[in-house]
């Protein structure tokens, strides 16, 4: 994806170009904000990942491709539990099936973006998330992912972007970015050090 002063461009053709049902093949995004209420069971609320695939009813594929990421995701059996009923990190994990399983098709260099996928997550589904993304990265596609937890990040990206108050500071592979993270530390505390120092010697 490039984006110039007034375009985007998604694998060279322009934004706008895209037909709404062929880009949702190509790319999707998972939201830090989803609606707490849908009155649908589980398993309904992961078709909906497939709505691009079929008209009115889903086919054998879309059916796979929900129960293959329901397992994935761990929440297969919650599939005929009300959505409403969830708790929040199970909501969270409804979602990312979703979310994935919208991209579930033979179509090479996908993009996904990912807004905090790991709120409400406990240690054990905080991994499964980031090795199903991950895996997802492995076979020619690219996630972009919005995290706060720098380390879990040195652990499975391939390139970090460290922000922080809206400004780019760092960019590079995870031992790069952690290795001028823990050097700026170790220059302001020096830079402090010093001048407490001098302070004392006056």
């Amino acid at each position: 994806m490039k984006q110039g002063k007034q375009k985007i461009i998604f694998k060279n053709k322009h934004i706008s170009d895209w037909e709404v049902r062929e880009l949702s093949l190509h790319k999707a995004k998972f939201s830090q904000h989803n609606s707490n209420e849908i009155p649908l069971q589980v398993k309904d609320v992961v078709m909906m990942g497939r709505y691009p695939y079929f008209d009115s009813q889903p086919r054998k594929e879309d059916f796979e491709a929900m129960n293959k990421l329901m397992y994935e995701t761990d929440v297969y059996h919650l599939k005929e539990r009300d959505y409403n009923t969830l708790s929040g990190g199970e909501k969270q994990r409804v979602h990312l099936s979703r979310v994935m399983a919208q991209l579930e098709n033979e179509i090479e260099q996908k993009l996904v973006f990912l807004d905090e996928p790991l709120n409400n997550l406990d240690v054990k589904h905080q991994y499964k998330a980031l090795e199903i993304i991950k895996k997802f990265t492995q076979n020619a596609n690219s996630a972009i992912v919005v995290l706060h937890d720098l380390n879990l990040a040195a652990q499975f990206a391939d390139k970090i972007l460290l922000m922080k108050g809206g400004k780019v500071s760092a960019y590079g592979t995870p031992e790069e970015v952690l290795l001028l993270k823990i050097f700026l530390r170790l220059t302001i505390f020096l830079a402090l050090f010093v001048r407490i120092l001098s302070i004392q010697t006056l």
